[in-house]
């Protein structure tokens, strides 16, 4: 409601189909609310499953795991780095500012790519207008309206 104005009239970027909204800010909330939870993720919590979530939190070989795979009876538990949680977090937060900078610099790109001659053919009266990309019929006007309405109509048996 008050970013995609703001990033139309400030940054002059125009989300057409509301990509930022349906993408982006769900995204980003999502980067920040699994790093939150990467956090508070402990092993009384989630039992030995912490350990297939995060493989890496899981400890080396040694007495520390043996005990982990005599306790919850997890043969398939692989030994892991033993980071902590604020580690995995930091992973987590980290991964999401990569995304958002591959995410930032694509958008870069293809915008000054959009900018070039090639791909601008029409003229700011002529952005909203398809007679420039489709067939139009005889007798219509410039936004495609014929003046009639004809819509159709479902033979149900009444008319008879």
């Amino acid at each position: 409601m008050y970013l995609t104005p703001f990033l139309c009239a400030r940054l002059r970027i125009h989300d057409t189909c509301g990509v930022h909204n349906l993408h982006g800010i769900p995204g980003v909330l999502a980067g920040i609310i699994g790093c939150v939870c990467a956090a508070m993720a402990t092993e009384h919590t989630y039992g030995p499953s912490l350990y297939k979530i995060f493989p890496a939190r899981a400890p080396p070989e040694g007495p520390k795991l043996d005990a982990l795979r005599e306790l919850f009876g997890s043969e398939g538990l692989e030994a892991g780095q033993g980071i902590t949680a604020g580690t995995q977090a930091s992973y987590q937060i980290l991964a999401l500012l990569v995304t958002m900078g591959i995410s930032v610099a694509g958008g870069l790109v293809t915008g000054l790519v959009l900018r070039l001659p090639i791909f601008n053919l029409l003229k700011t009266d002529e952005l909203y207008e398809d007679a420039k990309y489709w067939l139009m019929e005889e007798g219509e006007d410039e936004e495609g309206r014929d003046g009639s309405v004809s819509l159709p109509m479902a033979d149900n048996g009444a008319s008879k």
